[in-house]
């Protein structure tokens, strides 16, 4: 098995990240030993994040391919043909390709995409096979060929199993801003052509730029550990981040508005964090540190003022023509579907999802029986869930509204763990985090932060035994999240405490 031999994975798995933590802790030690001492140090963590490489990378050698046809197939075609599907009917559709070409289904049902309307999870294919008509309508004879012949091409890509489990997935929810980008990209590169290649390597390009502001903004080693913590933590190790479609330009973007912060050009960061949460929606929570500082300078030297209003005008003005051309592509229906579908995904449980909400329900393991007593019990704490959202986003930004606009949006990420749900694999959002600590190792508090971070993939791989996402797993790993949102709290709070202590 190239690179390594599955003993050897399952080892790296917590090698790397452990000498990433021994890395980031011993960087106040070696900035006094001085440049021999960095030096080594630095090719200590360079060597960590090449074999980190090459054990993320490691499946995509054995394959000889850079493709998920299974990530690919949900924000291609559904990008690609959403003026047709909307957000219903990609798996209906699909059925019909199914029957017109034969594929013998073991199978008789698949998931209902339109569940937010009412209705139950799943569906007999039957009952799509009485709508063929509907479904195929909004279809001119030109664009259902094409649809037809890129449906085949993702099924012969997987296996006949894979391709039935895929019909039981979430389907496609990616924003109507998103589909905008998407959707242009995907009718102009066909399945085959020299464009879809570039599609392919569209997510490569887009980290490589995202490291590359890293370097530019706080350094080669804050560089190099970020580019640690993507190839070696168990959230950023799994499909969805490996030869996917457009899938990590919201963190590409989150990152790039915790440099552009960083290096004093707010108008841009502010832009940046507005195309992460018209991507994903969930990164707005970043900003609630960067708004705690607008509003604690209003009164504040007209200079730092300034700055913060720009951060606010750079959101509101790219937020803004983006939102101006969905409306202009499609109207608002797009965008009420897509809220409709997020809100009943939100309140659906989910073995995969993390944050706070787990802890709060108490939902320690999850069966598909217990969902309805699951949502029952959020609707009678309701109201004592909204009260501590409001309390703690209030102290949060209180705390942090004399910091820097960047380290103010990198110590919001307690809010966004207490918040928001999103499935593990979007917790690749710790890297907004580990860039406060990387900014600055020499000082220990933020070596220990940065150590906490990557504590967390440690915490992930014990917790994840098996193939599925049983034993408890999503609720320990919210845990250890939470556990982290405090000790980066702690450890911003500690350092304040230093420097106050150096002054006086």
């Amino acid at each position: 098995m190239y690179p390594f031999s599955e003993p050897v994975r399952q080892a790296l798995f917590y090698v790397l990240p452990a000498a990433a933590m021994v890395l980031a802790l011993a960087v106040p030690w070696v900035e006094r030993r001085g440049a021999p001492s960095r030096r080594l140090h630095l090719g200590l963590l360079a060597l960590t994040a090449l074999l980190g490489f090459l054990l993320w990378s490691n499946q995509n050698w054995e394959r000889r391919r850079y493709f998920n046809p299974y990530e690919f197939f949900h924000y291609y075609v559904g990008a690609k043909y959403a003026p047709e599907l909307g957000y219903g009917r990609l798996y209906d559709a699909a059925v019909l390709v199914d029957r017109e070409t034969g594929f013998q289904a073991r199978s008789n049902d698949l998931a209902n995409l339109s569940a937010h309307r009412g209705g139950p999870e799943f569906k007999r294919r039957g009952a799509v096979y009485a709508e063929a008509e509907a479904i195929r309508a909004p279809f001119t004879p030109a664009r259902w060929a094409e649809f037809r012949h890129d449906v085949v091409f993702f099924r012969e890509a997987l296996t006949p199993g894979m391709w039935e489990q895929l019909l039981h997935d979430k389907g496609y929810n990616a924003t109507p801003a998103w589909t905008l980008v998407g959707g242009f990209l995907a009718r102009r590169a066909s399945l085959g052509s020299p464009a879809f290649g570039l599609l392919v390597l569209l997510d490569p390009l887009l980290m490589a730029g995202g490291f590359a502001l890293i370097a530019w903004a706080f350094g080669l080693r804050a560089m190099l550990f970020a580019a640690t913590l993507v190839f070696t933590h168990y959230v950023t190790s799994h499909a969805h981040f490996r030869a996917a479609f457009l899938r990590t330009d919201w963190l590409v973007a989150l990152l790039a508005s915790a440099c552009f912060l960083a290096k004093g050009r707010p108008l841009l960061g502010g832009a940046a964090l507005a195309w992460a949460t018209l991507s994903r929606v969930f990164p707005v929570l970043f900003a609630l540190g960067p708004l705690g500082v607008l509003v604690a300078r209003l009164r504040g030297p007209p200079e730092a003022r300034r700055a913060a209003l720009r951060f606010l005008l750079g959101g509101v003005l790219l937020g803004g023509a983006v939102f101006a051309l969905t409306l202009a592509e499609g109207g608002l229906e797009p965008w009420r579907e897509f809220q409709a579908k997020i809100v009943e995904h939100d309140q659906r449980p989910a073995s995969d999802t993390l944050g706070f909400k787990k802890l709060f329900l108490w939902t320690v393991d999850f069966g598909q029986g217990e969902a309805a007593a699951i949502r029952a019990r959020f609707e009678e704490r309701r109201l004592l869930w909204w009260s501590l959202q409001a309390a703690a986003a209030a102290v949060l930004a209180f705390a942090l509204r004399r910091r820097p606009l960047d380290e103010a949006l990198c110590l919001s990420y307690p809010f966004v763990w207490l918040a928001a749900s999103p499935a593990y694999y979007y917790y690749a959002l710790l890297l907004v985090p580990a860039l406060w600590g990387a900014a600055r190792l020499a000082r220990p508090a933020r070596a220990v932060a940065l150590a906490l971070v990557f504590a967390t993939s440690l915490c992930a791989r014990a917790f994840h035994g098996g193939p599925t996402f049983e034993g408890h797993f999503a609720f320990k790993l919210s845990l250890a999240m939470g556990l982290l949102a405090l000790g980066l709290l702690v450890c911003a709070r500690l350092e304040r405490t230093d420097d106050g202590a150096r002054q006086g």
